[in-house]
């Protein structure tokens, strides 16, 4: 069972991403959704492994976002 195994919430580009696993019906799909619930990727597999693999691929793909700079920090970049 892979039930919140694999669930990463990050900011990408400033913007709150889920990207998941979800086993339906035999099969496996791969999502990248931004917290609106618009979809931005998706893939379907038959493996696990198949379904890491594009897992960690998209985890690659979508980096964690820095959170900008506020105050005398961005004072001092300037």
């Amino acid at each position: 069972m892979i039930e919140n195994m694999y669930h990463t919430e990050r900011k990408y580009e400033g913007k709150p991403i889920i990207i998941d696993i979800a086993e339906v019906g035999g099969h496996y799909e791969i999502a990248v959704l931004a917290k609106n619930g618009f979809e931005l990727e998706m893939s379907t597999c038959y493996t696990i492994d198949e379904a890491e693999n594009i897992y960690n691929g998209y985890l690659q793909k979508y980096p964690e976002s820095p959170a900008p700079l506020t105050g005398k920090y961005q004072k001092l970049a300037d």
